[in-house]
């Protein structure tokens, strides 16, 4: 058996420890710095944008005031229609709609963008 000591690679709280290892290989240097970097890190805390979480909250949404302004008049009745009544929504309408989410997305700063539908049935 042989015994390892890591010092400058291992996070603070394993430091000075016993680790047993067969080898010692530039791959496992590479993961013990991984480890280190991972469990040495600072929170970084954002501050909030305003003191009541209600001024803010909801701001990011893809609402029906949005809705009216990024989809033509077809589409959003076609929306509504399917909120309030549970018509089907055409194809036309879906295109549309994701569309125009992903432009107002990124219009508000987004960099990645994914359309995902989750099945209800």
């Amino acid at each position: 058996m042989n015994f390892c000591r890591f010092e400058a690679v291992t996070p603070s709280f394993l430091r000075g420890s016993l680790y047993f290892c067969q080898k010692f290989n530039p791959m496992s240097l590479s993961r013990q710095q991984a480890l280190h970097e991972v469990l040495d890190r600072v929170p970084n805390h954002q501050p909030r944008p305003a003191n009541k979480i209600s001024e803010y909250f909801g701001e990011n949404v893809f609402n029906l005031h949005v809705m009216r302004s990024y989809l033509p008049d077809e589409a959003y009745d076609g929306i509504l229609d399917a909120m309030e009544k549970g018509t089907p929504i055409s194809r036309k309408v879906a295109d549309q709609t994701a569309s125009a989410m992903k432009e107002w997305a990124i219009s508000r700063g987004a960099t990645h963008y994914t359309h995902w539908f989750q099945p209800l049935t």
